[in-house]
């Protein structure tokens, strides 16, 4: 858990990512250069899933 803002009557609490050093290459490759949200890590992997596939169903359709 991350603390988060202070809002009205206590202080919000976020939940996040923290990226390790030796992922932040991959992650980087992602978009993600921060700590994230678990829904926003979870959004960019399967954004880069959907493309590859794409990608390799353009390679096989165009052979």
């Amino acid at each position: 858990m991350v603390m988060g803002e202070k809002v009205e009557r206590g202080t919000a609490v976020h939940c996040g990512v923290v990226i390790p050093d030796e992922k932040k290459a991959f992650m980087s490759s992602l978009g993600l250069n921060s700590p994230v949200a678990p829904y926003q890590y979870h959004e960019a992997i399967s954004d880069n899933i959907d493309k590859k596939i794409k990608e390799l169903l353009h390679v096989v359709a165009t052979n």
